[in-house]
């Protein structure tokens, strides 16, 4: 909203031999926050601040709860839809991230999420299969 992060989401994810044996998935939303600290107010914005209303928290998470539900039924019927919608929305769609080659921090622009839950990069033109452990964030 108003190009500022509303929500985040984190995905942790524990891969054996490229099969993804668990996933753990966090969110929050900024619903009626209307102040931010310092590091976080150019950055980040909430539904009140962006709307000038207040909302009923527990309204959204019936909402979430619902759309969740369904989302995971589509998932489990078909995982690799939502992988593909994942691929279209995600925020680090061409971005250049760091991650970690053996004690050594490397750069690399995201190609996609695989359908093995790795994120496919590309670096020192090669593409390379990440998993969550190994990556971070980097401001471009």
């Amino acid at each position: 909203m108003q190009h500022k992060k509303l929500s985040g989401i984190l995905v942790e994810s524990v891969i054996l031999s490229h099969e993804v044996l668990a996933l753990v998935i966090g969110f929050g939303i900024n619903i009626n926050q209307q102040v931010f600290h310092d590091d976080l107010k150019d950055a980040a914005t909430s539904l009140t601040l962006s709307t000038s209303k207040t909302y009923d928290k527990d309204v959204i998470y019936d909402a979430l709860i619902d759309q969740f539900e369904k989302d995971y039924l589509a998932f489990k019927k078909d995982y690799k839809l939502t992988i593909d919608y994942c691929n279209k929305y995600h925020v680090l769609n061409g971005k250049k991230i760091s991650y970690s080659d053996h004690h050594e921090l490397k750069i690399a622009k995201v190609i996609k999420i695989q359908d093995d839950g790795t994120l496919l990069v590309i670096g020192d033109q090669q593409e390379i299969a990440l998993s969550n452990k190994d990556i971070s964030i980097v401001k471009v």
